[in-house]
């Protein structure tokens, strides 16, 4: 359950939650018109200095992670596919 503390995210993928806990998820891409766009009540709007509850499919918490920045990459698909690439571990 939400601890009420925290915001939340939710990934439908349980094998992305993992990679999050291994540290070899440490990115995401969204289109830049909904970053501050909430999508259910476990995936709140992204905010840099806000702490992330991850929750898997379940809706299990799972982790919590840091919102660190966010950078804006245009709406060109390779941009996306490029920069995912370039910082993935």
């Amino acid at each position: 359950m939400k601890s009420g503390k925290n915001r939340s995210i939710q990934f439908v993928s349980d094998n992305l939650v993992q990679q999050i806990i291994d540290g070899r998820k440490t990115a995401s891409v969204v289109d830049l018109g909904e970053v501050d766009v909430g999508d259910g009540d476990f995936d709140d709007p992204l905010v840099v200095g806000d702490y992330y509850d991850v929750f898997d499919s379940s809706l299990v918490a799972r982790t919590t992670i840091p919102g660190h920045g966010i950078v804006p990459l245009g709406r060109h698909p390779r941009t996306s596919v490029a920069w995912r690439d370039q910082h993935q571990r």
